[in-house]
Formats: structure tokens, sequence, C-alpha cells
């Protein structure tokens, strides 16, 4: 009876060991099965480390304003692949054929950069192959002080009939115009609000990618800005369009806006001061939106970036540029 009793009670507890067992090895799979999103999303990150869409050049301190709410702004994961071979791309072959159309002259012609100039006036267009941008100059010295700059609507239209006469309107329907004004100071334009004192209109347009806007550090603005003066003359043309290859695109982990507020006060970001000098250590941002960054250095690929503007102590407006992508898919700069 003895012997029953053992076998009996060794068969209850090995039957309860096992199925300790199983619970526990059941949890640990229930348990990973709910983390394994957490841990990969499945990104296409086909185009291995990306160039750093930036030129980090300061560490600064940052106030937000009440008014902005980091925890819902955050950034998309597509980057995409320019298409070089789109005919609106900013090419040799596009300057030349603008330089044929204008009746200009070739004065160089390299492969890096071509200067092409009338024989009548000071117009000139030029070339620039590693910005990926092309520059018209129509008659920069033909503002005059007494008459009055065209309404936006006005400005839009000239604008547009403009670059559809020189065959450079590459705009469907995903694009937006916005408008800059600009004050004359010792024969330099400055971005300035004061619309009344203002002596060039800047009629910008930038395509959007699923509703997120291109942006250039370059010119503080987007793809294409015509420049109209005074006496309702269009006198320059920035060209840097980005068609993109809709066909091809990857996806790449993202930080959040909290975590691009970081990254500035750690130094990996790119300020924009208006009219140049010293940067601000103190800065007051009332701003942030996320955009994609024109490059202008042999541009790949289009990605995200955190865009923060507000003012600094002076009261000039400063803006801050910030990746999105994480830190470890990026290619410092040397």
């Amino acid at each position: 009876m003895k012997k029953q009793q053992v076998k009996t009670m060794l068969l209850i507890f090995t039957t309860f060991i096992s199925l300790i067992i199983i619970g526990t090895f059941s949890t640990i799979l229930i348990n990973n099965s709910k983390k394994e999103p957490e841990k990969t999303i499945g990104y296409d990150t086909m185009y291995g480390n990306l160039p750093l869409p930036i030129t980090p050049n300061a560490t600064i301190s940052l106030t937000m304003h009440n008014t902005v709410d980091l925890t819902n702004i955050n950034s998309p994961i597509d980057v995409f692949e320019i298409d070089t071979s789109n005919p609106y791309f900013p090419s040799l072959q596009l300057a030349e054929n603008l330089a044929k159309h204008l009746q200009f002259e070739n004065i160089i012609s390299d492969e890096d950069f071509s200067l092409y100039s009338s024989t009548d006036t000071y117009a000139n267009l030029e070339y620039h192959k590693d910005l990926g941008s092309i520059n018209i100059s129509f008659d920069p010295q033909s503002a005059s002080q007494h008459e009055e700059l065209l309404d936006e609507q006005k400005a839009l239209l000239n604008s547009t009939e403009k670059l559809k006469e020189l065959n450079i309107w590459p705009y469907q329907e995903t694009y937006e115009p916005t408008f800059k004004y600009y004050d004359l100071v010792d024969n330099e334009f400055y971005e300035t609000t004061e619309k009344e004192e203002a002596s060039l209109v800047g009629v910008n347009f930038r395509q959007t990618i699923d509703d997120y806007p291109l942006t250039s550090s370059h010119s503080l603005s987007g793809e294409v800005e015509v420049f109209i003066n005074l006496s309702a003359e269009i006198t320059k043309i920035h060209y840097n369009y980005r068609p993109i290859k809709n066909e091809a695109s990857a996806t790449y982990p993202t930080i959040t806006g909290k975590q691009a507020l970081d990254r500035i006060n750690t130094g990996l970001s790119e300020y924009l001061l208006q009219y140049g000098g010293i940067p601000s250590r103190s800065l007051t941002i009332q701003v942030v939106i996320v955009a994609y960054q024109i490059q202008l250095n042999d541009q790949q690929y289009l990605q995200p970036v955190y865009i923060f503007e507000g003012t600094d102590n002076n009261e000039q407006r400063v803006t801050l540029i910030v990746p999105a992508i994480e830190e470890e898919y990026l290619i410092k700069n040397p």
C-alpha cells in the first residue's frame, strides 16, 4: 500500500511540474509574440545608410512657446530616390535648352558649372551640377521704389506663366505656393515681414509628398522661387526641382518630435540665421513642422526632417533643421 501511495504521489508531483513548465513556456511565447512588433515594423532600408541631410553647426538651448505641442508631431518613414533622368530635373541638358530658348550665349561650359549670358543685357543663366540647381537672372538692377508690388494672386499667375513659357513648369496637382517679401539693403535683398517696405516678392513653388512639403536650407523655401520687382518684372528664378521615383521608395525608422528637440541640444542640427552673423544661444521656438529636405550636394534621396522656427534675442527669425531618420542609419559628415 505504501508503494502504491508513493507511486501516486510521484505521478502527481511529476504532472504538477510538467504543468508549471508548460505554463511558463506558453507565457514566454505569448510575451515574445507581443513584444516582437515593437522591435521591428518591417522597415525596408534598401538604400543603406543615408547621407546626413544637414550641416550641423551649433548647439542651442531652446525655449518652446506654449502653443507648440511636440507630442502631436511625428515624421513619415518614407525615403524617396530622386529621378535624375526626369526631363524637369535641373540637368546640363535642361540648362542648355533654357539658354537656347532665352537666346543666351555660352560663356563657360563645364561638366560641373556652365554660364550663359545675354549679349544685350545683364541677363544670365548659371548651371551648378553639384548643387542640382539652375539660376536665371533677367534684370537684377531694374527694381524701382516708386511703384507697388503685385498682389499675391497676380504674382502667382505671372510666375506660373513665366515658368510655363520657359518649359520648366513641372507640377501637376501635388504642389503648394507660398510667398516671401524682400527689402533692398546695400544692394542685397533680405527677407522682411513688412510688405509695404518690400522691393521684391518671391513666389515659391514646392511639391508635397503625402502632404509633407519640400524645403531647402539654401533658400529657406521650396524648389522653385520666382522673384518679381516693383515694376512687375520677373528678375530671377531659382530652380531646384526634385522629381522622385514613385515606384521606388524605402522606409526607415524615424525619431519623434521630442527626440528631435534632444538632437538640437546635442548639436545635431543646422542653424539658419536670416542675416548671418553669430548664432544666439537662446531661442524661442514658435512653429515645428515636418518636411522633406532639398540638399544642394549631389543629392540622391529625399528624406524627412524636423524644422524648428522661432526668434533669437534680437527678434531675428531663426530656423533649425533636424534629421528625422534614426542616427544609426545616417552617415556622419567627416
